[in-house]
C-alpha cells in the first residue's frame, strides 16, 4: 500500500497587479487555491504520515492475511506462467505443423496440377484415337459395301467369261469341225 503524504503549501496570496486583467487572473488563482486547500485539508485527515509505521498500526492477523494472500496471487500467477508458456509451447507445435501442412499442400497441389495436365493430355490422345476410331469404322462400313461391289462384279465377270466360253465353243470346234464346217457350208451353197 502507497501513501502519500502532501506537501505543506505556502499558502500566501498572490500580489495583485494594477490592470484588469491581472485581478481577474488573481481571483482566479485565489479561487483554484481555496479548492486546493480545502481538499487538502479533507486528505490529510485520511492518508497517514510517514513517520507513523504501517505494519505496526495493522493487526498481526491482518498481516498475515496479507501475507497468505500474496502468496496465494504469487502461486496463482507462476501457474499462470507455467500454463502460459505450455500454451506458447503448443502455439508454437501447432505453428509448425501448419507449416508443414502448408508445405505438403504446396507439393500435393504442384502434384495436383501436374496430374490435370497429364489428364488433359490424355484427353486430347483419347479424342485422336477415337476420331481415327470412328474414320476406320467408316472405312471398314465401306470396305463392307465395296465387298459387295467386288462379288457383283465378279458375277457378272463370271457369266460374261461363261458367255464367252460358250461363244467360243460354238464357234470353234477344232479342224474336223472346221472341215465338217466348210464341207455344210459347201453343201448349203
Amino acid at each position: 500500500i502507497f501513501i502519500l503524504r502532501l506537501k505543506a503549501r505556502n499558502l500566501v496570496q498572490p500580489r495583485l497587479l494594477q490592470s484588469p486583467a491581472a485581478a481577474a487572473a488573481a481571483a482566479s488563482v485565489t479561487a483554484a487555491y481555496a479548492v486546493i486547500t480545502a481538499t487538502d485539508e479533507k486528505t490529510r485527515d485520511i492518508v497517514a504520515t510517514d513517520d507513523f509505521d504501517i505494519k505496526k498500526a495493522l493487526p498481526a492477523n491482518y498481516s498475515k492475511k496479507f501475507v497468505v494472500e500474496i502468496d496465494a496471487v504469487n502461486g496463482e500467477k507462476d501457474k499462470l506462467e507455467s500454463r502460459l508458456a505450455e500454451v506458447r509451447d503448443e502455439n508454437s507445435k501447432l505453428k509448425d505443423k501448419l507449416d508443414l501442412a502448408n508445405l505438403s499442400y504446396g507439393e500435393l497441389a504442384k502434384e495436383l496440377e501436374s496430374v490435370q495436365n497429364q489428364l488433359a493430355a490424355e484427353g486430347s490422345r483419347c479424342q485422336k484415337l477415337e476420331s481415327q476410331i470412328a474414320a476406320a469404322r467408316k472405312r471398314l462400313e465401306s470396305a463392307g459395301s465395296l465387298e459387295n461391289e467386288l462379288e457383283v462384279l465378279r458375277q457378272q465377270i463370271s457369266q460374261v467369261e461363261q458367255t464367252m466360253t460358250t461363244t467360243q465353243r460354238q464357234k470353234s470346234g477344232g479342224v474336223w469341225k472346221w472341215v465338217a464346217g466348210s464341207a455344210e457350208a459347201s453343201d448349203d451353197e
